[in-house]
């Protein structure tokens, strides 16, 4: 008998930052993603997911990326703008959520960035995780991601 792969079963958070070690057992969870258009006006898009670690209230938002150069950079700029969005609404214990592979794995390995704008965010990601109790990070297939039909 064969066992069946369970997709929807998650991988565990990665911790990348704050001052507490361990997960505590309940964290606000925020999905993030990024788009872009290749239109005669390019233009790229952040959005956020955000459900409290209470359960009780679900925070949507929107952002624009000025000056986007690609989707890699908007999926980067929907991090950093997440995270702070967390903290802005007294989130403080965040898993954060994303469908970009490269983009997770850039933060959770001490990998050379090519691009400006990747150092940018992910300097940026990191600090804001300092100022929280406790990061956490994963990759999360798309179809499960709440945040890219805000985009839609």
């Amino acid at each position: 008998m064969t066992k069946k792969f369970n997709i929807h079963a998650r991988m565990p958070y990665v911790r990348i930052g704050g001052r507490t070690i361990f997960q505590p057992p309940l964290i606000a969870m925020l999905q993030t993603d990024g788009s872009f258009s290749h239109s005669r006006n390019p233009r790229g898009r952040a959005a956020a997911y955000l459900e409290t670690a209470a359960q009780d209230t679900i925070h949507k938002q929107l952002w624009e990326v000025k000056d986007a150069k690609n989707s890699t950079e908007t999926e980067w700029a929907s991090i950093a703008f997440g995270l702070k969005f967390a903290l802005e609404n007294d989130e403080y214990v965040v898993g954060v959520e994303n469908d970009n592979f490269g983009v997770i794995a850039a933060l959770l390995h001490p990998v050379s960035l090519r691009h400006e704008y990747a150092r940018y965010y992910r300097n940026q990601i990191h600090n804001l995780a300092n100022q929280s109790a406790w990061v956490g990070l994963r990759w999360i297939p798309r179809q499960f991601n709440k945040a890219d039909k805000i985009l839609r």
